[in-house]
C-alpha cells in the first residue's frame, strides 16, 4: 500500500544495455545516490542470468532498479534472489515512493522519461501519483497525502484490533476479522472522503489520461 511507480518493457540490443546502465550510474554518482552493478561471471551457474544495475534515491524510497534477463526484458529486483523465467510478475518492475519526499518520485519520473526517449521506446510506465501522465505536482501530493492518511487509519485501526486479532483461533478467523476491519473502514471513506480526500481546485472532465 502506497503510491507506487511501476515500469516495464524489452531492450534486446545488450549494447543499449549497457549504455543505458553506465549512464544511471552516472547520475547516481553525481546526485550521491547508492548504485550497485549486478553482473554474472562467465560460468557463474549460482548466479541468476540477470544484469544492469539498481539504486536507492532515498533512505525512505524503494530501489529503482534497471536489470535485465537474458531476452532483455527488465526484471524486478526479486529476480536477485529467486529468479524464475516463467513468472510473469517478475518482469513488472515497481518502486514505491509512498514514504520519501515528493521530489524524489518526480525525479524518478523524469529520469523514466529520459530512459524512455534515448534508449527504451516501448518503455511501458504507470505512475499511481499520476505525475507520468500529468506533470502536476499539486495532484501528486494531493495523492500521497491521501494514501498517507488511509494508511494511518489502517494501523490505528488494525492496532487497536490487535488483541482480538491476536486471540484468533485460525488463520481463516484472522482473515475474516481483518476483512471486517477493512470494510469498515471502506464504509467511513464514504464520509470522510468529502473532508480529507478533497481533491485540488482543477477541472478533471477534459483531461486526457492515456499514457505516454
Amino acid at each position: 500500500m502506497g503510491v507506487t511507480i511501476h515500469y516495464s518493457g524489452r531492450l534486446a540490443d545488450k549494447d543499449q544495455q549497457q549504455k543505458l546502465c553506465r549512464e544511471m550510474l552516472d547520475i547516481c554518482a553525481s546526485m550521491g545516490w547508492r548504485s550497485k552493478v549486478v553482473a554474472a561471471e562467465p560460468g557463474d551457474r549460482d548466479h541468476p542470468p540477470v544484469r544492469g544495475m539498481f539504486f536507492v534515491p532515498h533512505k525512505e524510497c524503494e530501489p529503482v532498479s534497471f536489470l535485465f534477463d537474458d531476452d532483455g526484458n527488465l526484471l524486478h529486483l526479486s529476480a536477485l534472489a529467486d529468479y524464475d523465467p516463467g513468472f510473469k510478475a517478475q518482469k513488472q518492475v515497481s518502486t514505491k515512493t509512498q514514504f520519501a519526499p515528493v521530489d524524489i518520485h518526480i525525479a524518478i519520473i523524469k529520469l523514466l522519461r529520459y530512459v524512455k526517449k534515448k534508449f527504451f521506446p516501448n518503455l511501458n510506465v504507470v505512475d499511481e501519483g499520476e505525475y507520468w501522465e500529468r506533470e502536476d505536482r499539486v495532484l501528486l501530493e494531493h495523492l500521497m497525502r491521501v494514501t498517507q492518511e488511509n494508511i494511518d487509519r489502517l494501523a490505528s485501526a488494525l492496532d487497536a484490533a490487535s488483541e482480538s486479532l491476536q486471540a484468533s483461533e485460525s488463520q481463516e478467523e484472522l482473515l475474516q476479522k481483518i476483512e471486517s476491519i477493512l470494510k469498515t473502514l471502506l464504509h467511513d471513506d464514504a464520509d470522510v472522503r468529502r473532508i480529507t480526500q478533497q481533491p485540488p481546485d482543477k477541472d478533471f472532465k477534459d483531461w486526457d489520461i492515456s499514457l505516454n
